[in-house]
Formats: C-alpha cells, structure tokens, sequence
C-alpha cells in the first residue's frame, strides 16, 4: 500500500519512475525472501533464460500503476509510455552475473 500511496503523492513523472525503481527493489527482494524460506533458492533469472513467471507479473503490476500515475500527471497523453520497465534491465543483469559464476567456476582447478 505504500506504494500506491507514493505513486498517489507524487507530482512529477520523475517522481513516479524513482517510485516504480524503488517498489521492484522491494518486491525483487521480497520474492526472493520468499523462495528462500520456501527451499527454492533466490533465483528469478536462470542461466538457461528462464525466467520466473512471478518477476513478470509482479513488474507488469507496479509498472501498471506507475504508468497510469505518470498518464495522469501528464498534460499532453499522446506522449507513449512514460515510465522505463526495470525487468529486462534486470534480466541482463542476473543473466550477466550468472554467467560470471559460471565462467569463475570453470577456470577454478580441478584439485588434481
């Protein structure tokens, strides 16, 4: 509900995309602390590209609500969307970290 009420107050466009920015740091954190308690690990990207269905739905939510907010404050709607998605940025990310590890643990010697 915090959220809302942020994207509610707000009363510039940029202030609803720091808005947006900081609710999918929360809700990527708070998806992850769930997977966590539940044994599944933290993982939304996988290295193969798959990419839970969970990260897809709670981004196109809070950037539903953003997007609307920003429509609003808006004086001229033919602008096309204003508020940046933080999903793929996010994917490439993980992908590129991923593949980090990967990397780190194939150069790592084998003990023998």
């Amino acid at each position: 509900m915090e959220y809302h009420q942020n994207l509610k107050n707000a009363t510039t466009i940029k202030e609803v995309q720091n808005f947006y920015n900081e609710g999918f740091k929360k809700m990527v954190a708070k998806i992850e602390e769930e997977f966590i308690s539940e044994g599944r690990g933290q993982q939304l990207v996988y290295a193969d590209g798959y990419i839970d269905l969970s990260l897809t739905i709670a981004d196109v939510l809070l950037w539903t609500y953003a997007e609307h907010r920003a429509e609003q404050l808006s004086k001229n709607k033919s602008e096309g969307l204003m508020i940046k998605s933080n999903r793929d940025w996010f994917i490439e990310e993980r992908l590129a970290e991923l593949k980090r590890k990967n990397d780190t643990k194939s150069k790592k010697p084998s003990g023998k």
